[in-house]
This record gives C-alpha cells, sequence and structure tokens, in this order.
C-alpha cells in the first residue's frame, strides 16, 4: 500500500472538509519539517491561511511541536 492509500484508509468514515483541510496542512507542515514557507508554497496556500489554521488546529487540540513556535520565534499561546 502507497502513502495516499495508508492515509486514506487511516481517515475516519465521517469527516468534515474542515477537519480534512487541517490534516492535510498538518501533512505538508511535518514533511516540510515545520517550515512556513515551504508548506505554503506546496499547499499553495497564503501564511496567513496558514496561520490562521495553526490556530484552529490548536484550538481542536492538534500537537505543534515546540520547535515549530522555536524557529519562528514565536510562543504557543499566539
Amino acid at each position: 500500500m502507497n502513502t495516499n492509500e495508508e492515509w486514506m484508509h487511516s481517515m475516519p468514515e465521517f469527516i468534515t472538509l474542515q477537519e480534512m483541510k487541517h490534516m492535510y496542512l498538518f501533512e505538508v507542515m511535518k514533511r516540510n519539517k515545520w517550515n512556513r514557507t515551504h508548506t505554503c508554497i506546496e499547499a499553495n496556500i497564503s501564511r496567513h491561511t496558514l496561520r490562521d489554521a495553526i490556530k484552529m488546529m490548536r484550538k481542536l487540540g492538534k500537537s505543534i511541536p515546540s520547535s515549530y513556535y522555536e524557529n519562528h520565534r514565536l510562543s504557543p499561546k499566539e
């Protein structure tokens, strides 16, 4: 099974479009080692959109690694 098939099989049966977007962005961020610029280029979104998605992911309980905040001089509460 390739990576795309594994990803599809790991998804819950019912998922909202917003949840799917956040899952996708989270995977793109991990693949780009939490580099916002590279993530935005790969996902074809603005940094503002990514920032809003990260805020929403945090509200939904997604764990964002502390290295993301250290690399971008942010506090985990931003």
